[in-house]
């Protein structure tokens, strides 16, 4: 059945033209072309039969075209992008204005315009009124513009999300002032990007200061010292809200965080150094994509390290993948030439940001408050005898929190071993990406999956690009062995067939009976294989080969070469073996707390001698308070050369005192005796 409206011209059978008068539920009002004479009326049931029956045909009054400004434009095409999937929704038989057709259409249009994620999506209220008068208008799409022929800029969904990229990554890695560099930058990507999509265009250089000035006034508060932590975090929001991302792995950002926490070393013992934390958080879904524990001061390894995580897994942290831009710390551990050679080898982008500016990747710096609160202080343990704590009692909290109360040492409060720590932070991280995350408003592990289904692209996984993190050398050149093997850090690697070949080619440039020099490259933390690179002799062509370890080639997962060398790695992960069945609650259970032998101290200085000792010599109290001062702390004395010398000093005494004193003095000294 078609729809009509009022004043709707239709033809009928006859030829004659007739408009609706009104209409309602049981009739039609006609009135044709004689006016008054014209007039009549018809069933409605009827009505619609003619027009199923083509005896009344639509008029098409051709509309005047209107002459829309390029602001005008924009701003129908950008509500035509709603509209049109509302109309498709409609057709399914959903009602155009209630709550639940808004929500799915809204999953839609981001699903069919990723960009539209970037901006902020029209009202509810607002779709109602336009679908209103876009079904008034036939679906004429022009209704859909702005009476304003000119009005303020406003920037499309494809040009907003363009420019929340361009500030939340090129500016994060820069700490210029320089604004026109910015821009012109700014405009460079704008023109490489409206090549493949023409509706991107470049906003004004006073819109671009504009943007910017925003985010350097939340930093220069952020900065202001005595800022409470309330105020802080409302901070740190705010400039959150201003990156804006469209799928899971476009921006991750990386970052090292000091624990105020020692921990219990499973094969010693021993309480080992403050640990430390290396984290990468993915902006879009905010899950947590890669951790790695360490006891060390900030180094390469780590760092390293840390990268490598972000492409591994376990059933209970299933995030990995290869990241489109990495933000990283400007320390040691990241800005490095390893890391930048590794960030080339995997082609992905890595944007430094300044050093004390937190608030260029606030998003880690979020989830280390997170972490803080309700890992450190706030994850329940229980251990099989049924002792429980909120909490772990070996954290003494930031060590620049006022409250953080300086009492025993670290390695004294130590009672959880590596093992078990590294287990409950993989639960907490398990439950965490299973909730509610309230900021961002969704479950992150919910929004991980929507995003790969909703944006798919090629799977990246360690066992893949595990040659992209051999960029670690020992030393310049390696001999190749005639029998196709290479000795690296006391491990033996070949590969009969390909570095058999590589040696027939090489041996034509070496010297004598030499063999030929290679470069091995290896990854610290995976022994299993190495790339042995060697250069053709006649073409210059670099020829690399991969070769396996012939001790651990065949282990299921990495094992470090300072493991197969007796040494403990620099820095581990945190993946498990076994699943952990989401509870909803952060807590986890621990075989028992560690309790360490608390050994006496050793006596400084020379022994005092007991009472046995005293009561030996036949020494009165006064000689034994005597003795006890005249020990000397470097060196033992002799008790009987100072019985003499106290026996020399009461013959002097006595024969300066009169002789009553001295019978009553000796009289004394028979009785105690």
């Amino acid at each position: 059945m078609m729809g009509y409206q009022r004043g709707q011209e239709f033809l009928n059978e006859f030829g004659g033209i007739e408009s609706i008068l009104f209409f309602d539920d049981d009739s039609v009002l006609l009135s044709g072309d004689n006016a008054e004479k014209g007039r009549r009326l018809i069933k409605k049931q009827q009505f619609d039969k003619y027009l199923q029956e083509h005896k009344f045909l639509p008029n098409s009054v051709e509309k005047p075209k209107l002459d829309l400004t390029k602001y005008q434009q924009r701003t129908r095409d950008d509500r035509l992008l709603y509209l049109q999937v509302l109309k498709v929704l409609v057709t399914e038989g959903l009602k155009p204005t209630v709550p639940s057709t808004y929500d799915e259409l809204i999953k839609r249009v981001e699903k069919l315009h990723p960009h539209t994620q970037a901006t902020t999506h029209p009202k509810r209220t607002t779709l109602c009124k336009q679908w209103k008068k876009w079904c008034n208008s036939d679906f004429y799409d022009d209704v859909l513009a702005c009476k304003r022929r000119v009005g303020r800029t406003r920037i499309n969904s494809a040009s907003e999300a363009l420019l929340n990229h361009h500030t939340s990554t090129v500016y994060s890695d820069s700490n210029s002032t320089y604004k026109g560099a910015f821009y012109r930058d700014y405009c460079e990507l704008v023109k490489e990007h409206a090549s493949s999509n023409s509706d991107i265009y470049a906003v004004s250089e006073r819109t671009y200061s504009r943007r910017l000035d925003a985010i350097r006034e939340q930093e220069r508060i952020l900065n202001i010292k005595g800022l409470t932590q309330a105020e802080r975090n409302q901070r740190l929001l705010t400039l959150k809200r201003k990156i804006r991302t469209y799928c899971a792995l476009q921006r991750v950002e990386c970052d090292r965080v000091c624990i105020n926490m020692s921990l219990i070393d499973d094969d010693t013992g021993l309480p080992t150094p403050p640990l430390s934390l290396y984290a990468a958080i993915d902006v879009y879904t905010r899950c947590i994509i890669g951790v790695v524990l360490s006891f060390n001061a900030e180094n390469k390894e780590d760092g390293f390290n840390l990268i490598r995580q972000i492409y591994m897994d376990d059933d209970n942290l299933p995030m990995h993948g290869k990241p489109f831009s990495l933000v990283l710390d400007n320390g040691a551990g990241f800005n490095n030439e390893l890391m930048q050679k590794t960030c080339e080898e995997l082609r992905v982008s890595n944007v430094y940001s300044p050093s004390n500016q937190p608030a260029k990747k606030p998003f880690i710096e979020s989830f280390f408050k997170t972490l803080r609160a309700d890992f450190f202080r706030g994850f329940k343990i229980e251990d099989k005898h049924g002792k429980v704590t909120i909490g772990f009692n070996s954290y003494k909290g930031k060590r620049t929190d006022k409250n953080t109360v300086e009492t025993e040492s670290l390695q004294k409060l130590a009672d959880i071993k590596v093992s078990d720590f590294k287990r409950l932070l993989n639960i907490f991280l398990s439950e965490y990406s299973h909730k509610l995350h309230r900021e961002a408003g969704h479950v992150p592990i919910e929004a991980w999956i929507k995003s790969k289904q909703g944006t798919p692209y090629p799977e990246y996984n360690y066992t893949g690009a595990k040659s992209a993190f051999h960029v670690f050398t020992d030393k310049p050149k390696h001999k190749l062995q005639p029998a196709g093997k290479v000795y690296l850090l006391k491990q033996t690697f070949t590969n009969p067939n390909g570095l058999k070949t590589l040696y027939n080619i090489l041996k034509v440039d070496a010297l004598g009976d030499e063999n030929p020099d290679v470069s091995v490259f290896f990854d610290p933390f995976d022994a299993r294989h190495v790339t042995v690179q060697g250069i053709d002799p006649q073409t210059g062509e670099v020829i690399r080969v991969s070769a396996y370890n012939v001790e651990c080639y065949d282990y299921p997962a990495p094992i470090s070469f300072d493991e197969l060398n007796g040494y403990k790695p620099k820095s581990v992960g945190i993946y498990q073996d076994t699943k952990h069945e989401i509870t909803g609650h952060y807590k986890g259970k621990i075989d028992s707390f560690f309790k360490q032998k608390r050994r006496k101290p050793p006596a400084r200085g020379p022994k005092t001698p007991s009472f046995d000792e005293n009561n030996a010599q036949l020494l009165t109290a006064q000689e034994r308070i005597a003795v006890s001062h005249s020990i000397d702390s470097k060196s033992k004395v002799s008790i009987r050369p100072n019985i003499q010398c106290l026996e020399q000093e009461d013959n002097k005494n006595a024969s300066k005192q009169p002789k009553d004193t001295v019978a009553k003095d000796s009289y004394d000294k028979d009785q105690l005796w």
